[in-house]
């Protein structure tokens, strides 16, 4: 252990359970404080019946204190390599996140297929105060093919949203457009929901 680099060191690192090795590395290293530091992430394994043998392997980016990036491929054995990207980042007065997932050439699908959302926040001063938020996919069946996250699996509406507000103290007004794409299932169809294109709302 370092502390002056708070940096921690291990070498031949085993994680046993009743005995039983569950994970070997030759080297680690980490920080001693739990301060954010650069590196690979621990890896997963799983299985599932649409891709089969899924392998994945997030890495870190520390980039500065007020943003970063998260890279992870992820291996599926029937389809391909799908590649999940995350930035965050945050200023005196915005803050938010942009995701995207790419795979190229879907064995299975025979064609390529992504995924995106932006979720950003900013305050103008004054009292006034936005928001931008954007969801995206390539197709109807993206999540259920694809999302290892069984709430997303369930998504039929992907919001576009911009929102504009004003806090004036003793009363306060939000204008907001909203759209969305709406995935649908040809056994069971959905109906989309009204679009706000604006709704303007002012309370005393």
């Amino acid at each position: 252990l370092d502390r002056s680099k708070d940096l921690g060191v291990a070498k031949g690192a085993k994680i046993l359970f009743h005995g039983l090795p569950l994970l070997y590395s030759p080297y680690l290293d980490f920080s001693i404080s739990g301060n954010r530091k650069s590196g690979f992430l621990p890896p997963s394994i799983g299985q599932t019946a649409k891709s089969g043998t899924e392998f994945i392997t997030p890495i870190y980016f520390n980039l500065a204190p007020n943003y970063d990036l998260t890279i992870t491929p992820r291996v599926l054995s029937r389809r391909g390599v799908l590649l999940n990207n995350e930035y965050r980042f945050m200023t005196q007065n915005s803050l938010g996140n942009i995701k995207t997932e790419f795979l190229d050439d879907d064995n299975l699908y025979g064609d390529m297929r992504w995924a995106s959302s932006l979720n950003y926040f900013h305050d103008f001063g004054r009292g006034f105060t936005g928001a931008l938020e954007v969801e995206k996919v390539s197709d109807d069946d993206y999540f259920t093919d694809l999302s290892d996250n069984i709430s997303f699996t369930s998504q039929t509406n992907l919001s576009k949203s911009v929102k504009l507000e004003f806090d004036g103290g003793w009363w306060n007004g939000t204008a907001k457009v909203q759209s969305f794409q709406t995935l649908q299932d040809v056994l069971s169809p959905v109906t989309p929901p009204y679009e706000r294109i604006p709704q303007l709302t002012i309370l005393g």
